[in-house]
């Protein structure tokens, strides 16, 4: 069986107590996330070790094949409970959140994650609460990061667009110069048109449908944020081009 023939198996054999082989570090990111989200939380709590390794080795395999060398980094992470997604993409926000997490930690010289839900342990998050990205977004521009990364929705509710609004104030008064890059990952398209909505104008929004995608989706919000110089973005792509072409 494929790897997610295996997955599909084993989602309905958690229901009758029946193991199927499978190496979970072989899964892609973001569908080992789905996977380990779609368990209960007794089962993420007893197999946490295995669950946690499996996701970083997945982690680092994906930078293996798309490097992703970042400094200082704040990743400001959505599970409000819309990120409990659609009936047709059930977690799918919530598993790109949790896939960034271990991807940009795997990639970063210093990381810090804010989720709008307060937790100890990603590994164990649950969708929950209004959408809050204004305490966690001001706690990482207060802990200096360089990249500060949002994976959310874009639609606050707690209050209604505070996050947009620190935004503005942070870009005219206190970093016009842009010495800080912020970026927001939108995970959800619009079924109509596939747009997405942006969280504030004055920062870029990307699509991001797998964390995996993460590492290209930086270079080109970077370059129109006007942070990387369009030098870099060709380096960037040609560095990209010459990896999938050993594949």
């Amino acid at each position: 069986m494929t790897l997610n023939e295996k997955l599909r198996f084993q989602s309905s054999a958690n229901r009758t107590e029946v193991e199927i082989d499978i190496n979970l570090g072989r899964l892609p990111l973001t569908r080992l996330a789905l996977y380990i989200l779609s368990l209960p939380l007794d089962t993420r709590k007893q197999q946490w070790d295995i669950l946690n390794q499996a996701l970083e080795k997945s982690a680092a395999f994906t930078l293996r094949k798309s490097p992703l060398k970042l400094g200082r980094v704040a990743a400001v992470l959505d599970c409000s409970y819309s990120s409990s997604g659609s009936a047709e993409k059930h977690r799918r926000p919530l598993g790109v959140a949790l896939s960034t997490h271990y991807l940009l930690k795997a990639a970063s010289q210093e990381y810090h994650a804010f989720w709008t839900a307060s937790t100890s342990d990603p590994l164990l998050i649950l969708p929950r609460g209004q959408t809050d990205l204004a305490t966690p977004l001001l706690d990482a521009l207060d802990w200096g990061a360089d990249l500060v990364v949002l994976v959310t929705d874009g639609w606050e509710n707690d209050p209604p667009s505070g996050a947009s609004e620190i935004l503005r104030v942070y870009r005219d008064r206190l970093d016009p110069k842009q010495k800080t890059s912020i970026i927001h990952c939108n995970p959800v398209y619009n079924a109509d048109d596939f747009s997405l909505h942006p969280l504030s104008p004055t920062i870029p929004t990307v699509g991001l449908r797998d964390a995996e995608d993460l590492p290209t989706m930086l270079g080109f919000a970077r370059f129109a944020e006007g942070s990387a110089s369009l030098a870099e973005l060709e380096s960037y792509l040609a560095e990209r081009v010459k990896q999938m072409l050993r594949v």
